[in-house]
């Protein structure tokens, strides 16, 4: 009986939040491939806003700097500008280096932010580069762990972007369990 109590609590303890979008087959094909020690071709600058898999509008500079902890680096009091920088820019260029190192510039009408994205978090595959990205949380009441990951690929005039990750914690002594996989793509303005 003790066994039961203790697994039915557990049961409703455990809270948890699953978001996976179904990757929409128009849009042409999206397969990783195996590691590799050359990069894809995904240099060019490409449109700010793109569309998400079901249709609404998307952010590429703030899908790249959320995933490489750029605005993290900033003071807190900068980061608010920085945010609204990265929703008003109109362009993001984005730079593959031959020693697997990821340059990135945002810019827009009085807006310019560069970062660069280390070779220790990028991987190279045969169709695509992914960044990964990890987070720990602690606050008042609640401390979290986390994983996440970006694959980058080229489809056409398009750059797809496949983000995914979950993580583990604690909040007000609850405990939490999150998972998401998300797709967004954005249009190639020049190569």
């Amino acid at each position: 009986m003790t066994r039961f109590a203790f697994i039915w609590f557990f049961a409703i303890a455990m809270c948890g939040c699953i978001s996976v979008d179904k990757y929409p087959d128009k849009w042409g094909a999206a397969v990783a491939g195996t590691r590799s020690d050359i990069c894809p071709k995904l240099s060019g600058v490409y449109e700010n806003i793109g569309e998400t898999a079901d249709g609404q509008r998307a952010w590429l500079a703030s899908r790249l700097s959320g995933i490489t902890g750029r605005d993290k680096e900033l003071q807190l009091q900068m980061r608010y500008q920085f945010w609204k920088d990265l929703s008003a820019a109109k362009v993001v260029q984005i730079h593959v280096a031959d020693n697997q190192t990821l340059a990135i510039k945002v810019t827009g009408e009085g807006i310019e932010h560069e970062w660069t994205v280390p070779k220790t978090r990028v991987e190279c595959k045969t169709n695509a580069i992914t960044i990964h990205g990890d987070a720990v949380i602690s606050g008042d009441n609640a401390v979290a762990v986390g994983t996440d990951s970006m694959d980058l690929y080229r489809s056409g005039n398009q750059l797809i972007l496949n983000q995914s990750g979950g993580g583990v914690g604690v909040l007000l002594l609850v405990p939490v369990v999150g998972y998401s996989n998300h797709w967004s793509r954005f249009s190639l303005i020049e190569e």
